[in-house]
């Protein structure tokens, strides 16, 4: 089963950047699904039963803070054939998580990109040249509350993504955390 982990947007998210992108590209072609819209954490790739487990283990222990997400400016990767939304100035907290996701498949030896980490939301792919510029510019400022194992599914028009396990993000200063939280941890005494 191919895996990933990945920020699913909202579906008023999706909603909205599927109206900017209709507004703005009516004609351009082989858009992404927008039931597909999220941003890659980490890619992990095949994972075996026997690995499936202890991947989900180790999300468990994963902690860290809600992610924001202005998706601010688009960008076009040539080779891959990519039309994205980026962030011009990305969150901490969203390199940090994504440090912790892509660790534990390296762990696991889950495939392991050596690519930097450039955090995205795909619009098109397969684009053989860079797209028109946009009527308006993109302006959508995304949170993500917590994060997901996905399932990357062959499907005859593409693939479809589904969420396999959910896990929440939180802040974890002392000040953030509920007293039975700070007990657990050892915190108050």
């Amino acid at each position: 089963m191919r895996t990933f982990f990945a920020l699913d947007l909202a579906s008023e998210d999706k909603l909205a950047l599927e109206k900017w992108r209709s507004k703005n590209f009516p004609f351009f072609h082989r858009p992404v699904p927008m039931a597909n819209f999220h941003i890659t954490l980490a890619f992990l790739g095949d994972t075996s039963a026997d690995k499936m487990e202890k991947l989900l283990s180790g999300a468990d222990a994963i902690e860290a803070a809600p992610v924001r997400f202005d998706a601010n400016q688009m960008g076009y990767w040539q080779r891959p054939g990519i039309v994205f939304l980026g962030d011009k100035q990305p969150d901490d907290a969203l390199y940090a998580l994504a440090q912790k996701c892509q660790a534990l498949g390296a762990r696991l030896r889950l495939n392991k990109e050596d690519k930097r980490y450039h955090p995205h939301v795909t619009l098109f792919r397969k684009v053989e040249q860079a797209p028109p510029v946009a009527l308006t510019e993109p302006d959508f400022s995304l949170r993500f509350d917590h994060f997901s194992l996905m399932q990357s599914i062959p499907a005859r028009d593409g693939v479809q993504y589904r969420e396999l396990e959910r896990w929440p993000l939180r802040n974890t200063s002392e000040s953030d955390m509920s007293i039975r939280e700070q007990l657990a941890r050892g915190l108050l005494r």
